[in-house]
């Protein structure tokens, strides 16, 4: 893949807010999940609750990162598609994880 350095901000930050609001669809569908947490008998090194909100934002901050570049790839439309759907797979997969 070849680095452009031209970039549509509008785009990019059209790609983290539409996958943020993904995210939060998730974990507004999961239900209590904090409380679910900390009823648990967790291990001593277990990260406090509070520790998985903001993980959960950079995640997703990410991934949106990670779809504008798919979708602003210049690899062949076959295999645009291809990573289209890869990446449209995981994030159906990180949208049912909670």
């Amino acid at each position: 893949m070849q680095i452009k350095r031209n970039i549509n901000w509008f785009h990019l930050i059209l790609s983290i807010v539409v996958v943020e609001l993904i995210g939060s669809l998730s974990g507004l569908l999961a239900g209590n999940i904090k409380g679910i947490y900390t009823s648990l008998k967790l291990p001593p090194l277990s990260p406090p609750a509070a520790v998985f909100g903001p993980v959960w934002i950079i995640l997703y901050l990410l991934i949106g990162v990670a779809g504008y570049l798919v979708i602003k790839d210049t690899t062949s439309r076959t295999q645009k598609t291809i990573n289209l759907s890869l990446f449209g797979s995981q994030l159906l997969l990180n949208f049912i994880w909670s």
